[in-house]
Protein backbone atom coordinates (compact mmCIF):
# COMPACT_ATOMS: atom_id res chain seq x y z
CA UNK A 1 0.00 0.00 0.00
CA UNK A 2 0.76 3.58 -0.28
CA UNK A 3 3.60 5.19 2.00
CA UNK A 4 1.70 8.73 1.60
CA UNK A 5 -1.11 7.97 3.86
CA UNK A 6 -1.58 9.10 7.07
CA UNK A 7 -3.19 6.48 9.77
CA UNK A 8 -6.49 8.09 10.56
CA UNK A 9 -7.72 7.60 14.30
CA UNK A 10 -10.71 5.74 15.21
CA UNK A 11 -12.67 8.39 15.72
CA UNK A 12 -12.24 10.02 12.75
CA UNK A 13 -14.02 7.29 10.83
CA UNK A 14 -16.65 6.50 13.82
CA UNK A 15 -19.51 8.16 11.31
CA UNK A 16 -18.00 6.91 8.28
CA UNK A 17 -17.77 3.24 9.14
CA UNK A 18 -21.12 3.39 10.79
CA UNK A 19 -22.90 4.90 7.94
CA UNK A 20 -21.97 2.63 5.34
CA UNK A 21 -22.71 -0.75 7.96
CA UNK A 22 -25.67 0.75 8.23
CA UNK A 23 -26.72 1.18 4.48
CA UNK A 24 -24.31 -1.61 3.32
CA UNK A 25 -26.47 -4.29 0.95
CA UNK A 26 -25.11 -7.52 -0.43
CA UNK A 27 -24.84 -7.88 -3.98
CA UNK A 28 -27.68 -9.81 -4.91
CA UNK A 29 -25.94 -12.77 -6.59
CA UNK A 30 -23.14 -12.89 -4.00
CA UNK A 31 -26.43 -13.66 -1.11
CA UNK A 32 -26.02 -17.16 -1.31
CA UNK A 33 -21.99 -17.23 -1.23
CA UNK A 34 -22.18 -15.09 2.01
CA UNK A 35 -24.29 -17.73 3.51
CA UNK A 36 -22.27 -20.52 2.94
CA UNK A 37 -19.70 -18.53 4.04
CA UNK A 38 -21.13 -17.77 7.31
CA UNK A 39 -21.95 -21.40 7.36
CA UNK A 40 -18.03 -22.46 7.34
CA UNK A 41 -17.39 -19.76 9.85
CA UNK A 42 -19.90 -20.17 12.56
CA UNK A 43 -18.88 -24.55 12.00
CA UNK A 44 -15.42 -23.83 13.11
CA UNK A 45 -15.74 -20.93 16.06
CA UNK A 46 -14.44 -23.24 18.30
CA UNK A 47 -10.83 -22.56 16.53
CA UNK A 48 -11.01 -19.34 16.42
CA UNK A 49 -12.30 -19.18 19.72
CA UNK A 50 -9.42 -20.96 21.19
CA UNK A 51 -7.30 -18.33 19.44
CA UNK A 52 -9.21 -15.38 20.64
CA UNK A 53 -9.60 -16.51 24.03
CA UNK A 54 -5.65 -16.75 24.51
CA UNK A 55 -5.63 -12.78 23.56
CA UNK A 56 -6.80 -9.63 25.39
CA UNK A 57 -8.71 -9.05 21.72
CA UNK A 58 -10.14 -9.18 18.71
CA UNK A 59 -13.21 -11.44 19.38
CA UNK A 60 -13.31 -15.22 17.62
CA UNK A 61 -15.52 -13.51 14.35
CA UNK A 62 -12.83 -11.11 13.48
CA UNK A 63 -10.24 -13.84 13.17
CA UNK A 64 -12.51 -15.53 10.89
CA UNK A 65 -13.34 -12.70 9.37
CA UNK A 66 -9.89 -11.64 8.49
CA UNK A 67 -8.77 -15.54 8.29
CA UNK A 68 -11.86 -15.36 5.39
CA UNK A 69 -9.87 -12.59 3.66
CA UNK A 70 -6.53 -13.66 3.70
CA UNK A 71 -6.57 -17.49 3.47
CA UNK A 72 -10.07 -17.85 1.72
CA UNK A 73 -10.82 -20.11 5.29
CA UNK A 74 -7.82 -22.50 4.69
CA UNK A 75 -6.44 -23.68 7.91
CA UNK A 76 -3.28 -25.03 6.25
CA UNK A 77 -1.90 -21.53 5.37
CA UNK A 78 -0.83 -18.56 7.58
CA UNK A 79 -3.49 -15.82 8.83
CA UNK A 80 -1.12 -13.34 8.09
CA UNK A 81 -1.61 -13.48 3.98
CA UNK A 82 -2.44 -16.90 3.31
CA UNK A 83 0.85 -18.51 2.46
CA UNK A 84 1.50 -22.39 3.40
CA UNK A 85 2.04 -22.92 6.73
CA UNK A 86 5.42 -25.05 6.24
CA UNK A 87 7.31 -22.38 6.27
CA UNK A 88 7.22 -18.56 7.62
CA UNK A 89 5.55 -15.86 4.95
CA UNK A 90 7.36 -15.23 1.90
CA UNK A 91 4.59 -12.29 1.24
CA UNK A 92 4.21 -9.08 2.98
CA UNK A 93 4.37 -9.27 6.08
CA UNK A 94 7.36 -11.62 5.35
CA UNK A 95 8.92 -14.14 7.15
CA UNK A 96 6.80 -14.61 10.16
CA UNK A 97 6.49 -15.83 12.48
CA UNK A 98 9.84 -16.14 13.20
CA UNK A 99 11.38 -19.86 13.14
CA UNK A 100 11.84 -22.70 10.69
CA UNK A 101 8.57 -23.97 10.65
CA UNK A 102 5.90 -25.93 10.23
CA UNK A 103 3.52 -23.99 12.47
CA UNK A 104 0.34 -24.67 13.18
CA UNK A 105 -2.62 -22.51 12.28
CA UNK A 106 -3.33 -21.51 15.85
CA UNK A 107 0.38 -20.45 16.78
CA UNK A 108 0.47 -18.41 13.11
CA UNK A 109 -3.11 -16.70 13.91
CA UNK A 110 -1.23 -15.70 17.51
CA UNK A 111 1.13 -13.99 15.69
CA UNK A 112 -0.29 -12.42 12.92
CA UNK A 113 -2.66 -10.89 15.63
CA UNK A 114 -0.15 -9.67 17.76
CA UNK A 115 2.10 -8.64 14.67
CA UNK A 116 -0.59 -6.16 13.73
CA UNK A 117 -1.60 -5.35 17.22
CA UNK A 118 -5.24 -6.16 16.50
CA UNK A 119 -5.07 -7.66 20.60
CA UNK A 120 -4.58 -4.07 21.27
CA UNK A 121 -7.44 -2.88 19.63
CA UNK A 122 -11.02 -1.62 20.61
CA UNK A 123 -13.94 -3.74 19.72
CA UNK A 124 -17.32 -2.42 21.52
CA UNK A 125 -18.47 -1.02 18.33
CA UNK A 126 -18.98 -1.49 14.44
CA UNK A 127 -16.57 0.88 13.82
CA UNK A 128 -13.56 -0.41 15.88
CA UNK A 129 -14.49 -4.28 14.25
CA UNK A 130 -13.76 -1.99 10.45
CA UNK A 131 -10.72 -0.17 11.50
CA UNK A 132 -9.22 -3.13 13.14
CA UNK A 133 -9.74 -5.37 9.50
CA UNK A 134 -8.97 -1.81 7.27
CA UNK A 135 -5.50 -1.39 9.56
CA UNK A 136 -4.80 -5.66 9.20
CA UNK A 137 -5.36 -5.03 5.43
CA UNK A 138 -3.61 -1.83 5.17
CA UNK A 139 -4.80 2.15 4.55
CA UNK A 140 -3.65 2.37 0.98
CA UNK A 141 -7.41 3.15 -0.82
CA UNK A 142 -7.76 6.07 1.25
CA UNK A 143 -4.71 7.45 -0.48
CA UNK A 144 -7.03 6.34 -3.52
CA UNK A 145 -10.52 8.00 -2.16
CA UNK A 146 -11.93 4.60 -2.66
CA UNK A 147 -13.83 2.60 -0.09
CA UNK A 148 -11.88 -0.72 0.94
CA UNK A 149 -12.68 -3.65 -0.85
CA UNK A 150 -11.46 -5.62 2.13
CA UNK A 151 -15.02 -4.39 3.98
CA UNK A 152 -17.42 -3.70 1.57
CA UNK A 153 -16.56 -6.02 -1.58
CA UNK A 154 -19.95 -7.65 -2.95
CA UNK A 155 -22.07 -4.65 -1.50
CA UNK A 156 -23.52 -1.29 -2.74
CA UNK A 157 -20.70 0.27 -0.84
CA UNK A 158 -17.81 -0.47 -3.40
CA UNK A 159 -17.45 -0.75 -7.20
CA UNK A 160 -14.16 -0.97 -8.27
CA UNK A 161 -10.67 -0.50 -7.46
CA UNK A 162 -7.88 -3.05 -6.53
CA UNK A 163 -4.35 -3.27 -4.96
CA UNK A 164 -3.79 -6.29 -7.67
CA UNK A 165 -0.31 -6.84 -6.12
CA UNK A 166 1.36 -5.52 -2.87
CA UNK A 167 2.10 -1.47 -3.90
CA UNK A 168 0.30 -1.77 -7.34
CA UNK A 169 -3.16 -0.03 -7.29
CA UNK A 170 -5.23 -1.01 -10.32
CA UNK A 171 -8.49 1.83 -10.20
CA UNK A 172 -10.36 -0.85 -13.23
CA UNK A 173 -9.80 -4.10 -10.95
CA UNK A 174 -12.47 -5.72 -9.48
CA UNK A 175 -12.47 -7.40 -6.37
CA UNK A 176 -13.43 -10.65 -6.67
CA UNK A 177 -13.47 -12.05 -2.82
CA UNK A 178 -16.53 -10.91 0.01
CA UNK A 179 -15.89 -8.01 1.66
CA UNK A 180 -16.06 -8.33 5.60
CA UNK A 181 -18.18 -5.78 6.66
CA UNK A 182 -20.42 -6.90 3.81
CA UNK A 183 -20.53 -10.60 5.57
CA UNK A 184 -20.86 -9.32 8.71
CA UNK A 185 -23.71 -7.16 8.03
CA UNK A 186 -25.71 -9.86 6.20
CA UNK A 187 -24.90 -12.09 9.08
CA UNK A 188 -26.60 -9.24 11.02
CA UNK A 189 -29.66 -8.96 8.90
CA UNK A 190 -30.04 -12.77 9.20
CA UNK A 191 -29.70 -12.99 12.80
CA UNK A 192 -26.45 -14.77 13.20
CA UNK A 193 -25.01 -11.43 14.59
CA UNK A 194 -27.34 -8.75 16.79
CA UNK A 195 -26.37 -4.95 16.50
CA UNK A 196 -27.09 -3.41 19.94
CA UNK A 197 -26.26 0.33 19.71
CA UNK A 198 -23.31 0.38 17.66
CA UNK A 199 -22.17 -2.85 18.69
CA UNK A 200 -22.47 -6.12 17.10
CA UNK A 201 -22.06 -9.42 18.78
CA UNK A 202 -22.93 -12.73 17.94
CA UNK A 203 -26.07 -15.01 18.61
CA UNK A 204 -25.06 -17.54 21.01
Amino acid sequence: MSSHVSIPSKEALLGEYFTRFMACVPTPGRVAEIERTLDVIFAHRDRYEAVANKLPAPPWWIIALIHMREASLDFGTHLHNGDPLSKPTVHVPKGRPTGKGPFTWSESAWDALRYDRLDKMDYSDVAGAAYALESFNGWGYRFHANASPYLWAASNRYIKGKFTDDGHYDPSAVDAQLGAMTVLRHGVNTGRFILRGQGVQPIG
